[in-house]
């Protein structure tokens, strides 16, 4: 009988042993930095989403007994670091895949050099709307894209007689394409786009607002019922703050989904930011109607009780169901490799009245959450 008991001591024993071998931890990494102004907005809200979904998973057990944590490296917004960083992590395989990269210059690196392909690496929720990009081979978009976005701003303009629009965006890969689709949309309501104004990105954030501030007043110069911007990070609130100092509420603004509306109101004064339109590629973070948000709303309360609702971080919350489901899939003994082949193999996929739908040649996401809201004269934000 003793012989017995110890015999089944022993394989409990190696049995506990083998579990608390295979349950390691999985590590995801974010490169993107969260003090660059350029970036920083972005890649913090983007990780608080991911925090706050698998803060609840972890604490039930985790996927199959491992515990998903997220890992940020700080690229400066810089591409030539992001490249630098991304070589160390691709060559730890620990890093079972990557998620919230959050500048357009980076992924068009990764993407050009093959980083992921040669790394078996999957990104999921690239902050790009840049099609070529963010549906390039493992890469994984959460939110529609930029073109969307745009053709919806165009139809909202024409729809209330704005004929003439400057355009200022962060100088990137697509921001003259971007240009030519809202000139192509102002046409079919006989309007123009009075000029188009790139910004360079400056790490100094004293130089940064005075780019922003000429280029600024380049664009009213040329009378314009309405500025659209494509505006990450500080661009936003700089533009609309100076559009307000020069032109008060003459000049209509419109804001891509890149430039955050908490973001903006912690920058700006609600007097400042009232009836300025923002373009969404997501759901309204509050719209309870939709299961994914309903349960965001929930976790975000109880894991961040301080932190309003975002786009920013519904996104990293999607993000982070979605990356829940390919591990699970991916088997007892997640690897990248497996990883990546649950998301190539994915199909449609619903987080919660929020679809999906991915296969190793294409994707797309539920297009039904583009919209137009506004910022009230209360600050709130409205459909």
């Amino acid at each position: 009988m003793v012989r017995v008991r110890t015999t089944l001591l022993i394989l409990c024993l190696s049995a506990l042993a083998v579990n608390s071998a295979t349950a390691q931890e999985l590590v995801v990494a974010q490169i993107a930095s969260k003090t660059n102004p350029i970036s920083a907005n972005n890649a913090i809200g983007l990780a608080l989403g991911f925090e706050t979904y698998f803060s609840v998973v972890n604490a039930a057990g985790g996927i199959n007994g491992h515990r998903v944590v997220l890992q940020n490296f700080d690229d400066n917004a810089s591409v030539s670091e992001s490249l630098d960083i991304i070589a160390k992590v691709a060559a730890d395989n620990r890093i079972i895949a990557l998620f919230g990269q959050s500048t357009s210059g980076q992924l068009s690196e990764i993407v050009k050099k093959k980083i992921l392909l040669n790394a078996d690496l999957a990104l999921v929720a690239p902050l790009s709307g840049i099609p070529a990009l963010a549906e390039a081979k493992n890469v994984f978009p959460v939110q529609a894209n930029y073109f969307d976005e745009i053709d919806k701003i165009a139809s909202h303009l024409g729809s209330t007689y704005k004929k003439k629009v400057a355009f200022l965006y962060l100088n990137n890969l697509m921001g003259k394409d971007m240009q030519d689709r809202l000139a192509t949309g102002m046409k079919k309501f006989d309007g123009v786009v009075t000029t188009g104004i790139g910004i360079s990105s400056i790490p100094d954030k004293a130089q940064m607002t005075l780019a922003v501030e000429a280029a600024t007043d380049q664009a009213l110069a040329t009378q314009p019922d309405a500025i659209v911007a494509f505006a990450p990070g500080r661009l936003g609130p700089d533009i609309v703050r100076r559009v307000r100092a020069k032109n008060g509420q003459l000049t209509y603004i419109y804001l891509m989904s890149n430039s955050g509306y908490n973001e903006l109101l912690k920058s700006v004064s609600i007097d400042s930011a009232k009836w300025v339109m923002i373009s969404e590629a997501l759901p309204m973070p509050t719209d309870i109607r939709r299961k994914i948000v309903k349960q965001y709303m929930t976790d975000l309360a109880r894991h961040a009780p301080q932190a309003k609702p975002s786009y920013l971080s519904l996104e990293g919350y999607i993000a982070a169901r979605i990356l829940h489901e390919a591990i699970r899939r991916a088997g007892a003994s997640p690897t990248r490799s497996s990883v990546l082949a649950a998301l190539d193999t994915m199909g449609t996929f619903d987080t919660g009245n929020f679809e999906v739908n991915y296969s190793a040649t294409s994707k797309s996401v539920d297009a039904s959450a583009v919209e137009i809201t506004m910022i009230s004269a209360s600050g709130a934000l409205i459909h």
